[in-house]
């Protein structure tokens, strides 16, 4: 019985472990998609009018703007397909304020996402063959 009890303890104090090393991450990857949504606004692209999740596949075509595409006639043409907006209403969006200091902040931003992203996968994907076995 008592073993068993150990086990139990082991087993939970390793699951809080995992968690925290999940949890972190992910607070800290929320914390840089709310710091993207400032640079956005902060260059006055609408981009929420348009794009209710910046992480979709449509919201994540800001990778053009920090890789230098400012046109609002091609930033439109990046949508993604299953996106609702028309390529009309999300040009109109995106007419903005490039300084270089907001693009700086947005490519921070959107850098420390991708990185606390791959730090939750590697988070989960070394959990899991331990919790199968």
């Amino acid at each position: 019985m008592q073993n068993l009890a150990h086990s139990a303890s082991l087993i939970r104090t390793t699951m809080m472990n995992h968690q925290a090393r999940i949890k972190h991450p992910v607070e800290y990857a929320a914390a840089h998609i709310q710091h993207m949504q400032k640079a956005l606004m902060e260059m006055n692209l609408q981009r929420h009018r348009v794009v209710s999740d910046i992480t979709s596949a449509t919201g994540m075509r800001i990778r053009a703007i920090v890789a230098g595409e400012r046109n609002p006639d091609v930033l439109p043409t990046y949508r993604d397909l299953r996106c609702h907006s028309s390529i009309e209403t999300i040009r109109a969006e995106l007419v903005g304020n490039d300084r270089d200091e907001h693009v700086f902040a947005l490519t921070q931003s959107l850098e420390l996402y991708h990185t606390h992203q791959a730090r939750c996968s590697t988070a989960t994907a070394s959990w899991n063959p331990w919790w199968r076995s």
